[in-house]
């Protein structure tokens, strides 16, 4: 969380890939068991998390944020991730 109370792009990008790999991690424990992350990511399903379509999306931000370096956003889109 501290990353994200700076104003620098680049502390907002690390906090995205760290609070994914957090969520990946935890879906892992919980049982879900496939090869990828995005697989992993991809069979949450609204009645085991009721938050599954935004940690979804989060997971679709922090594809771009590894793949896309030129990807940018704000520090309210970083904060809504």
């Amino acid at each position: 969380m501290r990353k994200m109370r700076t104003n620098e792009l680049g502390n907002w990008k690390t906090a995205i890939l760290e609070a994914d790999k957090l969520m990946d991690d935890l879906l892992k424990a919980a049982g879900y068991r496939f090869d990828t992350a995005d697989e992993r990511f991809k069979q949450i399903k609204p009645e085991e998390l009721s938050n599954a379509a935004q940690l979804q999306e989060a997971h679709r931000a922090r594809n771009r944020v590894a793949q896309e370096p030129d990807f940018s956003l704000t520090k309210d889109e970083a904060l809504g991730v």
